[in-house]
């Protein structure tokens, strides 16, 4: 493959991705995901479809070593 014929080829694939017919089913969780969760999927650009979940958090950081202080 020449190397325009694969910029083209890249190009197809991002616009496949980005259309508005893309089907993504979001799942809201209240856990973080492992690997094997079958609700979070590559993207299927033979179906147009993804699944992926959402997770709302909250990160508390605590500076241990007062590196903040002067």
């Amino acid at each position: 493959m020449s190397l325009e014929g694969f910029f083209s080829d890249i190009d197809s694939q991002v616009g496949i991705v980005l259309s508005s017919d893309f089907n993504i089913q979001v799942v809201d969780t209240d856990y973080v995901p492992n690997f094997d969760d079958s609700e979070i999927t590559y993207d299927n650009l033979d179906e147009k479809t993804k699944k992926c979940k959402r997770l709302e958090s909250c990160v508390l950081y605590i500076d241990m070593r007062d590196s903040t202080k002067r």
